[in-house]
């Protein structure tokens, strides 16, 4: 039985020196997670890869038009439902063998066009009281199906013999003489070029600012409906009619920063450039340590100004000599041919880190002897002798005699009271007769 005893104890002293270690490892490990979680840093750079083509693009253009009323009349009718725009621009311009200038327009199929508008009223702007303004989203895909549309002119008119049409061939991308047109492209008949007259019922651009932002082709669907929704956010505040303007600004700026603010200019406006309006589109992702939704490709739009060329970009639809001189400020797209890809990684702030890493290695280092040497030098601190046992088995002794006897000689106690004699610290039991 004193042997169990012993084990137990043994036993229970190694488990607790194995608990205690594994508990104070865990902590620090803990710890030094902790620490680490704490120190990273991300670190991003960007690297400028060719691109072997430019990803397919759509386009979402936010525009604006204001109207007095209601009531509207004919010298102010109110703002038309979507359709607002035809998005044409000027595709070429040549000149003919009997010296007639031949001016080539493209748009999107207007079928293939996504609009949205909701409309905004202020009872205390204008003269008649209520002033009208449409907002309009609207969204096309580059090559989602291009009309073409071929001009000639014939003195001081213009025909066009086929109209709008699909266009036949592959249609070059982003070429940097297109730019958005400005100007009427209607066209009269003439019986003699067997050409019917074509009517130009929309503008083919806003005049206005307008803001234009460009998407992958596969989620134009999906950025029209967001461009929308925050614009119907914007709609809905009960503001006037300057701060709605100022605060959908604001809203579309912020939710959508790839976007640009551009505007129809003439060589006439003070405030317009001799050089065409640059509207470069650059694609972009992420790599490694990415947020949620940042590793597909996203495009981006900025403006730049360009210096005027010994070629001018294209943007009159009444040209009609090579030399013949602009009105308006052309504004075209170009694609970079660069794709910027952000490499995401980790790192660690290392002296703050070395700092952090040397609390819990030193605590872990003073503690860890504590733990295992305390338990076991407290396990071998006392040691029993053989009588202790017999003291434990009750009144008799091992060998069936009683405990007390068994050790008197070995104590050098007598058994008629001198072990309590003794333990009281007295030289002699006490007897009867003693005076108290």
């Amino acid at each position: 039985m004193l042997q169990d005893l012993g084990l137990f104890q043994r036993g229970f002293v190694a488990g607790s020196c194995a608990i205690a270690f594994v508990s104070l490892l865990v902590w620090t490990s803990v710890l030094l997670l902790q620490v680490l979680q704490a120190h990273r840093v991300p670190v991003q750079t960007t690297q400028l890869r060719p691109l072997e083509r430019f990803p397919e693009t759509g386009f979402v253009v936010v525009s604006k038009v204001c109207t007095e009323g209601p009531p509207f009349s004919n010298g102010s009718p109110g703002p038309p439902d979507p359709p607002v725009f035809d998005f044409a621009s000027v595709a070429d311009f040549t000149v003919g063998d009997d010296q007639e200038g031949i001016v080539d327009l493209r748009r999107p199929d207007p079928a293939s066009i996504l609009w949205r508008q909701h409309r905004y009223v202020d009872a205390s702007y204008g003269r008649r009281g209520n002033f009208t303004c449409a907002f309009t989203v609207a969204g096309f895909a580059e090559h989602g199906g291009t009309e073409c549309f071929h001009r000639a002119s014939s003195g001081d008119t213009w025909y066009s013999a086929h109209g709008w049409h699909a266009c036949h061939g592959e249609v070059e991308r982003f070429d940097p003489l297109i730019g958005l047109s400005v100007g009427n492209w209607s066209t009269v008949d003439n019986l003699a070029k067997q050409a019917q007259n074509r009517i130009q019922l929309l503008p083919s651009w806003p005049s206005e600012t307008f803001f234009l932002l460009p998407v992958v082709g596969t989620r134009l669907e999906s950025f029209v409906q967001r461009m929308d929704n925050v614009i119907q956010e914007a709609v809905q505040k009960e503001l006037n009619y300057a701060e709605t303007a100022l605060n959908m600004q604001d809203e579309l700026s912020t939710h959508f920063p790839d976007g640009v603010w551009l505007f129809q200019a003439f060589n006439s406006d003070p405030f317009a450039n001799i050089g065409p309006s640059v509207v470069r589109l650059r694609s972009s992702r992420c790599e490694g340590e990415c947020e949620a939704g940042t590793t597909q490709q996203t495009l981006s739009a900025t403006l730049e100004k360009a210096p005027p060329k010994w070629r001018q970009p294209l943007c009159s639809t009444d040209m009609r000599h090579v030399s013949e001189h602009q009105s308006c400020v052309p504004i075209v797209f170009v694609a970079d041919t660069r794709e910027a890809v952000v490499v995401s990684t980790v790192a660690f702030r290392w002296p703050n880190l070395f700092a952090q890493w040397a609390s819990p290695l030193v605590v872990f280092a003073l503690l860890l002897p504590v733990v295992l040497l305390v338990p076991c030098l407290s396990g071998r601190a006392e040691s029993g002798s053989v009588y202790e046992g017999h003291g434990l088995m009750g009144s008799k002794g091992l060998d069936g005699s009683g405990g007390s006897g068994a050790r008197r000689a070995d104590d050098g106690f007598e058994g008629d009271g001198t072990t309590l004699a003794s333990i009281m610290g007295l030289s002699r039991v006490p007897q009867l007769d003693d005076d108290v």
